[in-house]
């Protein structure tokens, strides 16, 4: 996988991002096999004030989404958080 502004490319199929799904995949990738906790993510992805956790699961959702086949790519890790699955 790489990953160029808000596009990343996996298996040869370019796949679009919103800048926050590029901010989150990239606070995962430089993170590789490591769990990434929801408030970890929002440090990483969330400028604003405001956000919650629950934001981070909705752009991981949408994540998942543009992905299509290979939303597998991201994995939940039950109680801790989210990793990049190893390549």
């Amino acid at each position: 996988m790489a990953l160029q502004g808000n596009a990343a490319l996996v298996d040869g199929e370019s796949h679009r991002l919103s800048p926050r799904g590029a901010a989150v995949l990239r606070a995962l990738a430089e993170r590789p096999g490591r769990v990434l906790s929801r408030a970890e993510l929002l440090r990483a992805a969330w400028l604003e004030p405001g956000a919650d956790e629950h934001a981070v699961e909705a752009a991981v959702g949408q994540l998942r989404a543009a992905f299509g086949s290979h939303a597998g790519l991201i994995r939940t890790v039950p109680k801790r958080g989210y990793r990049l699955a190893a390549g």
